[in-house]
C-alpha cells in the first residue's frame, strides 16, 4: 500500500526489499543466538520488534489495494511458523514473548506506513 504520490516502482521496490528482509529474518532466526549480530547487546525482544517493524511497514508497502491487516496477519503467521522451527532446533526455542514482540513490531511498521499514506494523501 504504497501511497499513490508516489507510483508503482515504489510498490516494487518494497517487495523486493521485503523478500531480503525476510531472508534475514530467517536466517536470524535459524542460526545459533551467540552468531547473530548484536546478540547478547541488545535484547532479543527487541530485536525481534524492529525486526517485524521493517517486515511490517515493507509488507503493507508492498500489498494493492490497501490490505494492512492481511499484511499483519501473514506476517504474524510467518513468525508464528518460525518460532515453531526454533521450537524444533536443539540450540533455539519458542517463545511466546517473541511472538509478542513480533506482534507489536508488525503493528508498528503496519501503522507507520498508514500514517504516511495519509499525510501524503493530504498533501497530494
Amino acid at each position: 500500500m504504497v501511497p499513490v504520490a508516489v507510483g508503482r516502482h515504489a510498490v516494487v521496490v518494497a517487495r523486493v526489499l521485503l523478500v531480503l528482509a525476510l531472508v534475514v529474518v530467517v536466517v536470524g532466526s535459524v542460526v545459533p543466538s551467540e552468531d547473530v549480530p548484536g546478540a547478547g547487546r541488545v535484547s532479543d525482544k527487541v530485536m525481534h520488534l524492529l525486526g517485524y517493524a521493517v517486515l511490517g511497514a515493507l509488507a503493507a508497502a508492498s500489498l494493492q489495494p490497501r490490505r494492512p491487516v492481511l499484511a499483519g496477519l501473514l506476517l504474524l503467521g510467518f513468525g508464528l511458523a518460525l518460532e515453531l522451527v526454533q521450537r524444533q532446533l536443539g540450540y533455539r526455542s519458542f517463545e511466546w514473548a517473541d511472538l509478542a514482540s513480533d506482534a507489536l513490531g508488525i503493528a508498528l511498521g503496519v501503522l507507520l506506513v498508514l500514517v504516511v499514506d495519509a499525510l501524503l494523501r493530504r498533501r497530494a
